[in-house]
């Protein structure tokens, strides 16, 4: 599998599971992110499923969706007959060999259309590797850094979004970026950061 940070290599298009809307939302610039791209992200309808599933809970992430599907900006993939039996084998079984709907309705599709996927989770992408190893995967820290290094918005900017988003949803990180993310952030907010790993947390105090 090819993790790549780089727009040069990264292929469209750009297909999100339900916890990356989730984070991207919660950095409160969505939209100015997904502007520096210049290309129609893709939720899957199964996804999207997920994230309505959060306003019982009080959850806005979908409401925000709404708007943007509305407008145009976000496209829904709806996963073809072709994905089924892909999307059976990520899905049925052992609970250490399967995926949330979501996320194997997101690698299905990517692996079809071709483009890239974004998930956080970790199992998700070391079955993605052996599953679907031509599939490209970013996570949602990568897609904001790689925001930062294409288009004129300035750290601050980047800064303020990823600790928004580690705060407010949660956002995983993956290790190959913690170091990237604590420098951006500096030593006093990366210890706010709960979903960072206690001994970064510890060690930037």
């Amino acid at each position: 599998m090819h993790l790549s940070g780089s727009p040069s290599n990264r292929v469209s298009p750009l297909i999100g599971d339900a916890s990356f809307w989730i984070n991207l939302f919660a950095t409160g610039q969505s939209e100015s992110l997904l502007n520096v791209f210049g290309e129609l992200p893709r939720i899957t309808d199964t996804a999207l499923r997920e994230l309505g599933r959060g306003r019982s809970k009080g959850r806005c992430a979908a409401e925000l969706m709404d708007t943007l599907v509305c407008a145009g900006g976000v496209k829904v993939e709806r996963c073809a007959a072709e994905d089924e039996q892909a999307f059976l084998n990520l899905t049925i079984g052992p609970a250490e060999n399967t995926l949330d709907d979501g996320e194997a309705a997101t690698l299905v599709c990517a692996s079809r259309l071709g483009g890239t996927a974004i998930i956080d989770e970790r199992k998700a992408t070391s079955l993605a590797e052996i599953v679907f190893p031509k599939i490209q995967i970013i996570s949602t820290v990568e897609l904001i850094i790689e925001a930062g290094k294409i288009s004129k918005l300035n750290g601050d900017f980047i800064s303020d979004a990823i600790f928004n988003a580690l705060v407010d949803a949660r956002m995983r990180v993956p290790d190959r970026y913690l170091s990237t993310v604590v420098s951006l952030l500096g030593a006093e907010r990366a210890s706010k950061c709960l979903s960072l790993p206690a001994h970064v947390r510890i060690t930037t105090k």
